[in-house]
Formats: C-alpha cells, sequence, structure tokens
C-alpha cells in the first residue's frame, strides 16, 4: 500500500511538471519581442566665439574699412596666436603684405593707422623722399604702394683729357629693389573720381636717400623700372652709350648724312 502511494505521487509530479513546461513554452511563443531602442548621445557642443576675417582678397597698401572686414566662428580652443579679435584695432589700418579672402588679421600686417602721422610707418633706419611724378609707368596707374622698383637714369656726360674731348648720353641702373612707400595724389571727386599721381614716396637707406637726391637733380632723364616680388637680389648691369651700340649691335651713321670736313 505504501508503495502504491509512492508511484502516485511521482506520476502526480511528472504530470505537474509536464504541465509547467507547457504553459512557460505557450508564455514563450505568445511574448512580443522587444527591441531594444538605439540611443544617440548628442554630441558636446564646441565653444566658439566670433574673430575679425578679411572679407575679400586685400593688396598691399589698402586701408581698411568695415566693409572689408567680416566676422566668422572659431573654436575657441583653437584660437591662433596673435590675431586680432577687435574690429576697432584693424578698420583704418594699412596692410603691409596682401590678405586672402578668409584670412585672419595679424599686427605685424599692418604699417600703421591711415589717420596717424606719417613718420610711424616709416621703418627703423629708413627715410621717405618725394619724385615727382614724370615716368610714363608712373602716369599709367601700373605702380602701386608695396611694389619696388629700380631708377634708370640717362645723363649727358662729358669727360676731358689731355687729348681729347668726349661728350654723348650714357644709360644705367643707379639705385634698386627701392619701396614705393606712397603715391600721392589728390583728393577725388565727381568730376575725377580717380586722380593722377602727382608724386612717389620712396622708402629707403639714409645714403640711398642721397644718391637719389643727386639722380633726381642731375638734370637727365629718370624712369621707374618694376620688378618682381621674387627679386630681391641686385642686378648686375652694364653702362650704355653710343659706344657700346656701336661695338655691340654695328650701330652707325647712315652714308647720306655724311660729309665731307672743311
Amino acid at each position: 500500500m505504501p508503495a502504491r502511494r509512492g508511484w502516485i505521487l511521482i506520476l502526480l509530479g511528472m504530470v505537474l511538471a509536464l504541465a509547467t513546461g507547457g504553459l512557460v513554452y505557450n508564455l514563450l511563443r505568445q511574448a512580443v519581442p522587444v527591441q531594444s531602442a538605439a540611443v544617440t548621445i548628442p554630441p558636446t557642443p564646441v565653444p566658439t566665439r566670433p574673430l575679425p576675417v578679411a572679407g575679400r582678397q586685400l593688396s598691399v597698401g589698402t586701408t581698411i574699412s568695415d566693409t572689408d572686414v567680416v566676422m566668422q566662428e572659431y573654436p575657441e580652443a583653437l584660437l591662433p596666436v596673435g590675431v586680432l579679435t577687435d574690429t576697432a584695432a584693424i578698420a583704418g589700418q594699412i596692410l603691409a603684405e596682401p590678405m586672402e579672402e578668409g584670412e585672419f588679421f595679424r599686427a605685424s600686417q599692418m604699417m600703421g593707422n591711415s589717420t596717424g602721422p606719417l613718420s610711424q610707418q616709416i621703418e627703423s633706419e629708413r627715410v621717405v623722399v618725394a619724385f615727382p611724378v614724370d615716368d610714363l609707368m608712373a602716369q599709367s596707374k601700373v605702380i602701386r604702394e608695396g611694389d619696388h622698383v629700380d631708377l634708370l637714369l640717362t645723363l649727358d656726360i662729358e669727360e676731358e683729357s689731355a687729348t681729347e674731348t668726349r661728350k654723348g648720353k650714357s644709360t644705367n641702373i643707379t639705385l634698386q629693389n627701392i619701396n614705393v612707400f606712397r603715391i600721392v595724389r589728390d583728393d577725388s571727386t565727381e568730376q575725377n573720381p580717380n586722380p593722377q599721381p602727382k608724386s612717389i614716396l620712396f622708402e629707403m637707406a639714409p645714403q640711398d636717400a642721397v644718391i637719389a637726391k643727386f639722380v633726381k637733380d642731375s638734370g637727365g632723364t629718370m624712369d621707374l623700372l618694376l620688378r618682381s616680388p621674387l627679386d630681391t637680389a641686385t642686378f648686375d648691369t652694364e653702362m650704355i652709350n653710343q659706344d657700346y651700340l656701336f661695338d655691340n649691335y654695328d650701330f652707325r651713321a647712315p652714308v647720306s648724312s655724311s660729309r665731307q670736313k672743311q
């Protein structure tokens, strides 16, 4: 009798286990799988600040106006060293070197304020000397402030010796690589919005200024040679006169002009 009850309990346990398993299976089949939602972590905003940059391409000698400056957002952690951040320190300044659009302003690019004394814009150990605008290249407005030029001089030379007197024109470069400091013009008007240059101010060493003074007052013909900014060395040139043309290019007077000596 006790053995029969044991078997009955075992059978009941098995039935209950099978029923429980079937119930769990049905519940799992009916359960709707829940997909995990993708979580997007927003990026940490980078602190920025507005900085003034060139709103267009600017050339040497440009007096910066408010329209030449635009504000551009820039990360504070990547702020370039030495850039100007105050627009009040930029407007009215004169550029000493060209700038590209979007480039930051730096104090080293400025050569002074257009409203201040001109002497503040002269480099140390340099002076400024004025030349009248008689040269065709200067009159054509090709030469601009910041350009570098050479002075080409033609003089009437007379040499005397114990046996002869020689006269004639001689041409050569006198001073080279001179900085065009400023081009002076009359104020523009409605009738003449783009006046012709009146004089050119050259910036040079004091000794070169003495030479330039003599060249200007020598009574010869002076022309300006515009040089490339890539050429900073002194050119090696040779003096030219009639003898040079005779010897190197076979220049001769025409036969039709010959006449018998008296």
